[in-house]
């Protein structure tokens, strides 16, 4: 008897969920789906237009996650020698906070099509003592995903700098938001067209 396929048990979870935070905290490495930051500021003097990029890079990639309160250890000037992760998990200050009403609009602005941005903002025990701590999920898109403006913002040296230019197609490759090249755009089309993702 020849078997063309095996149904499999399908698990659902939360993309927000503690089951799929945990799993992806566990991860403790950067992956095409998956972001650590230390930080996000989304007022209207940040550099918001990098994690923009971020955004329409994963939304065109199939969807993604960045987490937040999580120091890279090779960037730290003293790592901690007996902690053997790539991402510390620092913890956010008590009154961290971002609201999804403020998250939401701000990306939207840039965006040529509106997507639903998840967050959630989190408490998690490591090491006895309770941290804070916070994720945003950004689904995949159902069209490619494109500026409708420039991504501009001043880095920390006051310089003027661009994510991203009206119309280009981001795009995960590896760990990092790049323009898609043709065949990756024909690929982000292709996807949208088959899956209706």
């Amino acid at each position: 008897m020849k078997i063309d396929s095996i149904i499999r048990p399908e698990v659902e979870v939360e993309p927000l969920g503690d089951i799929m935070l945990n799993f992806l905290i566990d991860k403790d490495r950067e992956e095409p789906y998956l972001d650590f930051k230390e930080t996000l500021d989304i007022r209207k003097t940040s550099s918001f237009a990098k994690i923009a990029k971020d955004f329409f890079a994963f939304s065109n990639y199939g969807g993604g996650f960045i987490l937040i309160g999580f120091k890279e250890k090779a960037k730290m000037e003293n790592p901690p020698e007996d902690k053997k992760v790539n991402f510390l998990p620092l913890g956010l200050p008590a009154d961290y906070h971002i609201d999804q009403s403020d998250l939401q609009p701000k990306f939207n602005s840039y965006s040529n099509v509106p997507i639903e941005i998840g967050y959630r903002e989190f408490l998690k025990n490591i090491g006895g003592t309770e941290k804070k701590f916070a994720a945003i999920y950004v689904p995949a898109s159902t069209c490619v995903l494109t500026p409708i403006k420039d991504g501009v913002y001043v880095d920390e040296k006051g310089k003027t700098k661009r994510a991203f230019e009206t119309g280009s197609v981001m795009i995960r490759r590896g760990t990092q938001s790049l323009p898609a090249t043709d065949e990756e755009e024909a690929w982000i089309k292709k996807k949208v067209f088959r899956y209706g993702i």
